[in-house]
């Protein structure tokens, strides 16, 4: 059940709020036709207030709190064993945003500069997985705050541009498995990330865009050798070009362009050059 009332207090000043509560219920049968079955609810608000200050410029600010149930695992069933005791407390998730959009060049460009604060939550461990495999605990919070500034828009007559840049802490805030992790940047973030297209549109048939995204140094810390590591950050260049005539249109898109030869993650490497045509007709 989800509610939610946008509220005029002024007409420069609007406030939001709502919220969502949510009933869910697994349950599992096994080939011997054994059930078990599991239940729980949560309730989820949502607030946020504008400030038109000037027709070209608006202050926001946001609260919202999510979930996922069963304990945040990555599956939504549940083990018909007698033995498990159920993970039953959602994991939580609650963020904080406020920023200023903002309008330049007679409405042509327009930014967004957003402050913000991500939380997850009562997330859940096993502290021994070997002899007590289904007795779970909370572990702690991890916590991503950070600063981004986004632009989109026509800046000269047939030339459009669009891109963002971030800063951002990613790090653990409480953790009772490993004290000492506390402060511990989290695997595969980086400090900073940003990107920028540039698209050329002369007319309504013809359109080309070039682009580059860059990925900052990512940190990795491996718990079995007790080592931190800073994964090379790497620079990507995409491009696409594409062509409509009358119920036709085409495009040809080609990613990783220079064919640059990256890491994604410790345990992923980057795609190589790949090239997609597409052709379409509209009836």
């Amino acid at each position: 059940m989800f509610i939610q009332d946008l509220i005029s207090f002024t007409p420069t000043v609007k406030v939001m709020l709502g919220g969502r509560y949510d009933r869910y219920r697994f349950r599992s049968t096994n080939i011997d036709n054994q059930t078990r079955s599991y239940s729980g609810h949560s309730f989820s608000p949502n607030v946020g207030a504008v400030w038109d200050v000037t027709p070209q410029h608006t202050l926001y600010a946001s609260y919202n709190k999510s979930f996922s149930p069963y304990g945040g695992r990555s599956y939504l069933g549940v083990s018909t064993s007698q033995d498990e005791i159920f993970n039953s407390a959602p994991e939580y998730g609650r963020q904080y945003e406020a920023g200023v959009k903002s309008d330049w060049l007679q409405g042509h460009l327009n930014t967004t500069l957003a402050f913000y604060r991500l939380e997850r939550y009562n997330i859940r461990y096993r502290p021994d997985s070997v002899n007590r495999p289904y007795e779970w605990r909370t572990r702690g919070k991890e916590r991503s705050q950070g600063v981004e500034l986004g632009a989109i828009g026509q800046i000269l007559p047939g030339w459009y541009l669009r891109g963002s840049a971030g800063w951002m802490n990613a790090e653990i805030a409480e953790d009772a498995a490993d004290p000492a992790a506390v402060g511990r940047r989290l695997n595969n973030t980086a400090r900073f990330n940003g990107n920028l297209f540039v698209r050329y549109a002369p007319g309504e048939k013809f359109y080309g865009e070039i682009g580059a995204t860059r990925v900052g140094g990512r940190f990795y810390y491996n718990a079995n050798s007790n080592t931190a590591t800073i994964l090379p950050g790497f620079t990507r260049v995409d491009a696409m070009a594409g062509y409509t005539h009358k119920q036709w249109s085409g495009t040809l898109a080609v990613s990783n362009l220079l064919n640059k030869q990256y890491w994604r993650s410790t345990s992923m490497p980057g795609e190589p050059r790949a090239v997609t045509a597409r052709l379409n007709y509209r009836f």
